[in-house]
């Protein structure tokens, strides 16, 4: 029987409109950073406060109106703040019960989080994380902020990458490769044609051709001289040689190569971006006009990321020479350090690594954005992308020679008192 669903006088089901609006969201949660005070943790001796906002979690929306005050007690403990919905409560027309503000606590380390999926199951715990504090005799320490907010540009982006195909749309291929097959004209698979010629040529040549790098503007694999452009494919890549060389690939508008000095160098790009290779045998990559980054990417599928780059040694640019307003780093700055959340991680893309130590890039942004490198979305909205890890060096130096200072300190002390 069909029912009505957002129509007059019809209702719409809880699990339903979380499923649509789950799905909407492609499992993301988090968030909305434009609304109220975005539930702003802030904490006092032992209370949390939380200030008003919206979060969406697994497609249902939990909203603080003013702000909501919790006693985080004072057993010492490792705890975690964090909305918990439990959908095998029940709640009333008086009592909103399946969703509240929790402590999650352990005497030995952070606890872990309860995340089952209640959008497929319609039942079961979620767990949505706050903040990650201790907490003793003394009050709060060691306050982090683990707010997720909604990025409904990534989202965006996210969804639109998604090329499924159904056997309802296309048959069973997906819409770019029903447009190729669509191209194709009858009888473009046949292997043999009339006759061919060059660009500049106005007759067709035909029998036997053979194929020189004088004819078809080429280099042949014994060498030779360039001849025309190498144009780029829908990636803006370029090819040199066949698949089975390890240089294959070349991403810039342009490409000149070039002798200068006796030594081999590929300008790319407009910039005059440059790999060149010295007299000496040394090996550069030049940025040409402006400095800019220098990117491994993953050809093959360059939105998931960055591959491993191997080497026995890597250096900094770090002369005094390079530099100018030169200062030390405050107390203030090194004590940031402690803000830093260390964690254990897997890639998406498993091929980069599982299991593997770091930091989030957007929490390093809130402590120290001069070590984060940002990018740009296709809407122009700037995003965490990069962490300078060498970069904490120095903040980590700063703090141990703190802490060594005070060390010391109390050791004069304890002399003195020891000598009474």
């Amino acid at each position: 029987m069909l029912k009505g669903e957002v129509f007059d006088k019809q209702t719409f089901k809880s699990d339903t409109f979380a499923l649509f609006i789950n799905t909407f969201l492609n499992s993301n949660n988090g968030i909305i950073n434009n609304f109220g005070n975005s539930m702003q943790v802030s904490y006092s001796a032992n209370n949390l406060t939380i200030s008003s906002g919206v979060a969406c979690i697994q497609g249902r929306f939990v909203t603080e109106d003013s702000s909501t005050t919790i006693d985080a007690g004072n057993n010492t403990s490792y705890c975690k703040l964090v909305i918990e919905i439990d959908l095998d409560k029940e709640n009333t027309k008086l009592e909103f019960k399946q969703s509240y503000y929790k402590i999650l606590t352990s005497e030995t380390s952070y606890p872990e989080l309860t995340q089952t999926d209640i959008v497929k199951n319609g039942t079961g715990i979620y767990q949505f994380e706050l903040a990650q504090f201790k907490v003793g005799l003394s009050g709060i320490t060691d306050f982090v902020d683990k707010r997720k907010f909604l990025d409904y540009d990534s989202i965006y982006e996210e969804i639109l990458s998604i090329g499924l195909a159904t056997s309802l749309k296309n048959g069973l291929l997906s819409s770019s490769d029903k447009q190729k097959l669509d191209s194709i004209e009858e009888g473009a698979q046949e292997n043999t044609v009339d006759g061919i010629k060059g660009d500049e040529e106005t007759v067709y040549r035909h029998g036997n051709i053979n194929l020189t790098p004088d004819n078809i503007g080429a280099i042949s694999n014994k060498g030779g001289t360039l001849k025309g452009n190498i144009l780029p494919d829908v990636h803006n890549s370029r090819s040199l040689g066949s698949s089975s060389k390890r240089f294959k690939e070349i991403f810039s508008n342009l490409f000149i190569a070039s002798d200068a000095m006796q030594a081999l160098k590929f300008v790319m790009g407009t910039a005059g971006a440059q790999i060149y290779d010295d007299v000496q045998g040394n090996i550069f990559i030049l940025s040409g006009a402006s400095a800019k980054p220098v990117y491994f990417r993953n050809i093959a599928n360059p939105t998931t990321g960055y591959i491993e780059l191997i080497a026995s040694k890597f250096t900094q640019a770090s002369a005094k020479r390079f530099k100018k307003n030169i200062r030390d780093i405050t107390k203030e700055e090194a004590n940031e350090i402690l803000k830093i959340n260390p964690i254990i991680f897997d890639f998406k893309n498993q091929e980069q690594g599982v299991n593997r130590p770091g930091v989030i890039a957007e929490e390093i942004d809130k402590i120290f954005p001069n070590l984060v490198t940002k990018t740009k979305t296709k809407r122009g909205k700037e995003q965490a992308e990069s962490v300078d890890y060498v970069g904490i060096i120095p903040y980590l130096i700063k703090k141990i020679q703190m802490q060594d200072s005070e060390i010391e300190s109390l050791k004069k002390e304890l002399s003195k008192s020891n000598d009474l």
